[in-house]
């Protein structure tokens, strides 16, 4: 049995290493042809640990970041990402990077429009992302409704057009040293988006941020007043806002500087289902459903996000261990991994981890049946080549 974990940890690794050091996330980039851009648009894709694996009823939420050309800038907020995503802070996503060339940067986030087009071309920036790239993802890569948008300087004036045409479809907005001055939106059309009850059917969080220093200070100003301004109005419950101030911070450290305390506020419902499950929840309770108790703690925390919330293979295995190795109930702790298998089905490591608590039950029936089991998915699996398919059957049999 430890051979077999061994195998499936090295080809965790792999794809680990595939991935550029994320350990929760694999890159992939895919190249879009756009009819609303007339270009291609290279976008990277950063997609879950658990989306190989996972069934097609488990959706995962998206998270696009503009200005992913940024070469140090980029990779320490995805750092951040798989970071809190392993240590169950935040929940998997799909998160996208979409990378400008300068040269049309301002033109797609701006109403500058090219010669004999009435559209503004940061009408067909929307354009391409709420009827191309949200689509496209949702048909072929999971992609649940949840949508959350970070963007910087001129993408953060981007993120805040978009909160004001598209809210009904934003539930997360973060604009990092952004301004609203600019056509087609302005400093007064925010604030009347933000007076009417009506743009918001559902919570939306919006986040903005500005350093303090010098090079910060044209962004600040508009920021702060806005915060001034929205903080003496009687908006909707259903905006939530936030703003801070990022001390010291010019304009490009408050770019990822910002992004770490954001998404831990934000999930910060979900984060507390495991540290409550950790420190009391199976110190002091009973719990005779473990499985239906996790479903309705992600359920109560999704309806504050907006979403529906996959359990993590953290929440899993966490639970699972301390049923097992603490409490030694492995019956419960079996109960929890078949959760996990409803969810990621493919996820190889549940079968196995099920077949080794069998065996320490001495249930010869139920080992057989998951032993049957992990045989097909093997012979079935995508993921695996025939000599690891061979390897771990082999071992399955010791």
């Amino acid at each position: 049995m430890k051979s077999i974990f061994l195998l499936l940890i090295g080809l965790v690794l792999g794809t680990a290493v595939e991935a550029q050091n994320y350990l929760s996330y694999a890159k992939e980039k895919r190249q879009h042809r756009s009819s609303f851009l007339s270009d291609s648009v290279d976008v990277d894709l950063f997609l879950p640990e658990t989306y190989p694996f996972a069934a097609d009823s488990t959706r995962y939420p998206v998270i696009i970041i503009f200005d992913s050309q940024h070469e140090f800038t980029f990779p320490h907020i995805m750092q951040t990402i798989d970071l809190l995503t392993g240590e169950a802070q935040m929940p998997e996503s799909i998160v996208v990077g979409i990378p400008f060339d300068y040269r049309e940067r301002f033109y797609l986030t701006s109403a500058r429009k090219r010669a004999g087009s009435d559209t503004m071309g940061i009408e067909r920036m929307e354009g391409f992302l709420f009827e191309e790239l949200l689509p496209m993802l949702k048909l072929n890569y999971q992609a649940n409704d949840y949508l959350g948008l970070i963007g910087h300087s001129r993408t953060a004036f981007l993120v805040n057009y978009l909160l004001t045409q598209r809210s009904q479809e934003v539930d997360l907005a973060v604009a990092l040293s952004g301004f609203y001055s600019n056509e087609p939106l302005g400093i007064e059309r925010f604030r009347a988006f933000a007076q009417n009850e009506d743009n918001f059917p559902a919570r939306i969080r919006y986040y903005f941020t500005a350093g303090t220093a010098k090079e910060e200070e044209t962004y600040w100003k508009e920021c702060t007043e806005m915060a001034g301004y929205l903080k003496q109005q009687p908006l909707s419950d259903k905006l939530v806002w936030t703003f801070t101030e990022s001390p010291n911070a010019n304009h490009m450290t408050n770019y990822w500087l910002s992004v770490p305390p954001i998404l831990v506020d934000l999930f910060a419902d979900y984060n507390h289902i495991l540290n409550h499950w950790l420190h009391e929840k199976l110190s002091s309770d009973p719990l005779p459903n473990p499985s239906a108790a996790l479903l309705a703690d992600l359920k109560q925390a999704g309806e504050s996000l907006n979403f529906h919330l996959n359990p993590s293979l953290t929440h899993i295995y966490s639970i699972a261990s301390d049923f097992a190795f603490q409490k030694k109930d492995y019956q419960k702790a079996i109960e929890v991994l078949e959760l996990g298998l409803a969810y990621y089905p493919a996820y190889l490591d549940f079968d196995l981890t099920i077949i080794d608590f069998y065996k320490k039950m001495d249930a010869p029936e139920q080992l057989k049946k998951y032993k049957e089991n992990f045989r097909k998915k093997v012979n079935q699996s995508r993921q695996l080549n025939d000599q690891e398919k061979k390897e771990l059957l082999e071992n399955l049999n010791e």
